[in-house]
This record gives structure tokens, C-alpha cells and sequence, in this order.
């Protein structure tokens, strides 16, 4: 049972979550092309490469979950417009329902004891760009996809020729482009994908390598 954390790298926002399955499972789903949330739009739309995903508790109870994952919003502030998420959290949602002194004294008693924050074996590990990789051809229907297929998906994104419009320089990576001009590889693949204007006040595109 774990509270896990999705954030949007361009605009900062977050998504607070819970799950009694692996993370791995619930990716799977915020992934999936016919997602209607807010969190799994902008996933489809800005890509996977942009979102940092990670675990920031461990739970043991459901209602342990359930007030983790309310702590966690509001901690976060990651309810809409803000964040990504449409409620409160708890799997019930109980809003308008308050507990007594007692009850809060328990449940507060109860988080000090769970893998919260730096107790939490997870926390600040964030998921690969392998695993990202991994999601992200899942979602596009690639069935049992090996390491070195992996691999290959990687090394093309990196090995993409690109050029910056206003200088006329051809780049042999996206990766050489971005440490020349210190702007982030990631802005770069959103302008040549057409999801952004400019980046660093350039324009780049991608190169046919053939």
C-alpha cells in the first residue's frame, strides 16, 4: 500500500495518489491513451520524459492510506488549479466528516509510525529513465519489451539530429544541442515535437538522419 507522487517538470504541478497494487501497475493505467484525468492528459500530451514519478509513503492499513494520501494533497496543495487532483484524497472521500481530538491524536500517532518521508525506504528515489521507457512503449501496445530494445528507444532519442533555426547549426543529439546552450533536452524535444514555440528564443526541428 503506498502513497505515490507524479510531477510535471515543465509547470510544477502534482499529483498525489494511492494504490494497493505496485506502482507499476497504476502507471500503467494513468498512461493509457484513453485517460480522462487531468494528471494522465498532460501525460499523453507533454510525455512521459517530462513527469518525475516517485513513493513518498508506505502504508498498512487502507485507512492509514486513506489518511496518508489526504495529507499528502494538502502538503502537495495539488488540488486543482494548482495540482492535478480533483478531491481531497481518501478512498471515501470523506468530505465534510470531522474527526474528534482522540481520533486525529491516533491517526497522527499511527503516521509517525509509517515509512513517511526520509523513514520511507523510497524516499527521494525516483523511477528510471528505463522505467519510464518501459511505461511508455507499454502504453503504446509493445508487448514484453527487452533491455536491449530498451536501449535502442533510448539511444535513438539522444541520437536525433537537430537544428536550431536561427544559427543553422545541425546538432548530432538533442542531448550535444542542449549543453551548448544550457537549455533543458527535454524543451528541446517539445519544440521539435511541436508541443512548444521556442526554447532558450530558438526554434529547432529535427533532422532526417537518412
Amino acid at each position: 500500500m503506498i502513497i505515490y507522487r507524479i510531477k510535471n517538470l515543465i509547470n510544477g504541478k502534482v499529483y498525489i495518489g494511492q494504490t494497493v497494487r505496485t506502482l507499476d501497475e497504476r502507471m500503467k493505467e494513468h498512461l493509457k491513451k484513453s485517460s480522462i484525468s487531468p494528471v494522465g492528459k498532460d501525460i499523453n500530451s507533454n510525455g512521459l520524459e517530462n513527469f518525475e514519478i516517485s513513493v513518498v509513503e508506505v502504508c498498512k492499513t487502507q485507512s492509514e492510506l486513506d489518511e496518508a494520501e489526504k495529507y499528502w494533497i494538502k502538503k502537495e496543495n495539488c488540488l486543482i488549479p494548482y495540482g492535478y487532483n480533483q478531491c481531497e484524497g481518501g478512498f471515501l472521500n470523506t468530505t465534510g466528516y470531522h474527526h474528534t481530538d482522540e481520533a486525529k491524536s491516533k491517526m497522527s500517532n499511527t503516521k509517525k509510525n509509517n515509512y513517511q518521508g526520509k523513514g520511507n525506504p523510497f524516499f527521494g528515489k525516483h523511477h528510471s529513465e528505463e522505467q519510464r521507457l518501459k511505461w511508455s512503449v507499454s502504453r503504446k501496445g509493445m508487448k514484453h519489451v527487452s533491455s536491449e530494445k530498451i536501449q535502442n528507444i533510448r539511444n535513438s532519442h539522444y541520437t536525433c539530429k537537430v537544428l536550431c533555426v536561427e544559427t543553422n547549426e545541425i546538432f548530432n543529439s538533442i542531448k550535444e544541442a542542449s549543453d551548448k546552450y544550457g537549455l533543458k533536452a527535454t524543451h528541446i524535444t517539445r519544440v521539435c515535437k511541436g508541443k512548444r514555440k521556442r526554447t532558450g528564443g530558438y526554434h529547432w526541428k529535427y533532422i532526417d538522419n537518412t
